[in-house]
């Protein structure tokens, strides 16, 4: 994991050409700044990853493994990669921090149709996540 800012189509460039075998995703922004990094404001995470590994192929592996059927499971996200996992699960919930981030996202989510949005910002959309299953 990476924190701060970066233009994510240059770092996956270095990559292909330095390090061929991974790739970088952006995953989200966090709610704190970091004293090492002074006017980074929003603070980005990013993941460095093996290329072809996903939240989505893990996600849907382990479902299979578990025998579930995906329309009883659900996934909460705040960044727009996390929209990547809409076709593995029954229902994705993105925070309101990360429609706040990313306002495209809203439209992209629509090609899925279980995508929810929360009004609550990181750990109060998740209790919103939570209340909406077991309502």
């Amino acid at each position: 994991m990476v924190r701060g800012e970066l233009d994510l189509e240059a770092a996956r460039t270095w990559f292909d050409t330095n390090a061929a075998w991974a790739t970088i995703h952006h995953n989200g922004v966090s709610p704190r700044t970091s004293p090492t990094l002074p006017g980074v404001d929003p603070l980005s995470i990013f993941h460095v990853a093996p290329k072809g590994v996903s939240k989505a192929e893990c996600i849907a592996r382990d479902i299979a493994a578990r025998g579930i059927d995906i329309s009883q499971c659900a996934f909460v996200g705040d960044a727009y990669a996390d929209l990547d996992v809409a076709p593995v699960v029954g229902r994705v919930f993105i925070t309101g921090n990360g429609l706040a981030h990313h306002p495209e996202m809203e439209t992209e989510a629509k090609r899925y149709g279980n995508v929810t949005f929360t009004a609550g910002h990181y750990g109060d959309g998740f209790a919103e996540c939570v209340q909406a299953l077991l309502a």
